[in-house]
């Protein structure tokens, strides 16, 4: 049976979350039994090696529990970025073993490699709109913060290999009431939230189930604002999209 195995590249501006959330695929996939490998320095670690002499270190590293355990407790990517762009690059510049894997890209024009349509047309699911939201109300940071150091702590009790239960991550855990309507927050959407590290805090430390409530301001709020079938939570750093009739379809945005 062929080895299964992934890649991880974080490209562009670093993102709070990004070592949480690279922490988590780690995990979840060696317990599937997939191997993962981290692509360092943005889309230079594709573009960069020339694999004379195998795998370059400089640009790969295999990733595992050991060596992830930690990442979670600092912000940005431990994999770095660059500011190479996949879309500026110039034939020139591709090594010859992508040059031979040139007929699947879906054009190659003046120079430029086009990698094809963008994820966003791939998406399966309806994308949340540009606008359209209505204000609801702004929630205390604390609040939500509270709500996941509680919900993370029966997680831990409750929870399996397979992560937390989906009665735990389904279950509306905050009724928010505004002037024409009042909008459920299900334990789910408050993990991403959190997890993606939008609300900021002091301290150079993760903010764990136990952390105090005070390393966040009193006056940081968390604006929450839907339409009929959408529900967005906008933090400082970031934004967490959320289908009202189903809470599985999660979209984050920094």
């Amino acid at each position: 049976m062929a080895v299964k195995r992934i890649g991880i590249l974080t490209g562009g501006g670093d993102v709070p979350g990004l070592n949480a959330v690279m922490k988590s695929v780690v995990y979840g996939a060696r317990n599937h039994g997939i191997e993962v490998v981290g692509i360092r320095r943005g889309w230079k670690g594709l573009i960069a090696p020339t694999w004379d002499n195998g795998r370059d270190p400089d640009y790969f590293v295999d990733l595992n529990r050991q060596n992830t355990r930690t990442i979670d407790r600092t912000g940005g990517t431990f994999l770095h970025t660059s500011r190479t762009k996949p879309s500026k690059t110039k034939v020139e510049q591709i090594p010859a073993h992508l040059k031979a894997q040139a007929g699947r890209f879906k054009e190659v024009s003046e120079g430029v490699v086009d990698p094809g349509f963008s994820m966003d047309s791939a998406w399966r699911g309806a994308l949340p709109p540009d606008h359209g939201f209505e204000h609801v109300d702004d929630v205390p940071a604390r609040v939500l913060i509270d709500l996941a150091q509680r919900g993370a702590r029966l997680a831990k009790e409750h929870g399996s290999s397979h992560g937390p239960p989906v009665s735990l991550l389904d279950q509306k855990v905050l009724h928010v009431e505004g002037a024409n309507e009042t909008v459920p927050i299900t334990m789910r959407t408050v993990f991403a939230l959190t997890a993606m590290g939008f609300v900021p805090f002091t301290g150079h430390d993760a903010l764990s189930s136990e952390a105090d409530l005070a390393r966040i301001d009193e006056s940081e709020k968390v604006r929450v604002r839907a339409t009929a079938v959408w529900l967005r939570l906008d933090a400082r750093y970031g934004s967490v999209f959320s289908r009202r009739s189903n809470p599985l379809s999660l979209t984050v945005e920094r």
